[in-house]
């Protein structure tokens, strides 16, 4: 008897493989063919993330990330993946990892705050900082990381001219906190607590909530009905959540303003 499927690499089913080729086919980024994927099978994001991987390498023929030249392609149009791929470039498909974004996120971070004294490391190791890191954290900092075993994807400090009275009076150097939370999609409502909640622990006075997709309309209206989400409270007063689009390919940030 014929089988009327196409044929399917090991791991995707009879009935995703076309769903998914369709999509590639349109010319969809990774992560909003990985969201169709997950929401129309029922399965999580990484798992739906790896399937498309799978697909995607199976329409080019031969493993990804192989051969010569191998380069990354973070959050582009697999279409432009798969033409790229044919003319002879090895590509290695983000597939749904975040910790590939981490060193953009901080070369793009770093570019924004040019002309300072800024240390940024990744920290998403459940506590495993740089000793220069570790010596920046107060005491109750340290005893969350310790304790606790959480961390933000990103953290780090900058070094700051401050003057506790204005016009430069009695100025000094600060050493002010950031801390960097990374998504490889829609930012959510979760993940604004969870920025909210490091922004607190850490005492920092910037709190980057960092995508590379763009904030959904839910979330914004949800933002406009309830805008004090993205307060946090700072040992100088209370600070907001910065949001930033990432656009991988070129290390750009564009900035969301709320106010």
């Amino acid at each position: 008897m014929t089988n009327s499927y196409e044929s399917h690499p090991s791991g995707v089913s009879h009935e995703m493989y076309p769903f998914i080729k369709r999509l590639l086919s349109e010319g969809k980024r990774f992560n909003e063919v990985t969201r169709e994927v997950a929401k129309k099978f029922s399965i999580s994001g990484k798992s739906a993330g790896y399937k498309v991987w799978l697909v995607n390498r199976d329409l080019e023929g031969r493993p990804v990330g192989r051969d010569r030249g191998t380069h990354k392609v973070v959050g582009t149009s697999l279409k432009t993946i798969l033409e790229e791929s044919k003319s002879g470039a090895a590509i290695e498909v983000f597939s749904g990892k975040e910790s590939n974004l981490y060193p953009h996120v901080i070369d793009a971070l770093k570019k924004n705050i040019q002309g300072k004294n800024v240390h940024l490391e990744i920290t998403a190791t459940g506590g495993k900082f740089s000793k220069e890191m570790n010596k920046s954290l107060d005491n109750a900092a340290f005893y969350f990381v310790k304790s606790e075993r959480q961390s933000p994807d990103i953290m780090g400090y900058v070094i700051e001219d401050e003057s506790p009275f204005g016009f430069g009076i009695s100025a000094h150097q600060a050493q002010n906190h950031i801390v960097v939370e990374v998504k490889n999609e829609s930012i959510s409502i979760a993940d604004i607590y969870q920025t909210k909640r490091y922004g607190e622990v850490f005492d920092a006075k910037y709190a980057f909530l960092i995508s590379t997709e763009p904030i959904a309309e839910e979330i914004r209206r949800f933002i406009a009905e309830r805008p004090s989400v993205l307060q946090y409270q700072y040992s100088n007063g209370i600070r907001e959540i910065v949001f930033g689009e990432l656009d991988p390919k070129s290390d750009n940030l564009h900035f969301e303003d709320f106010g």
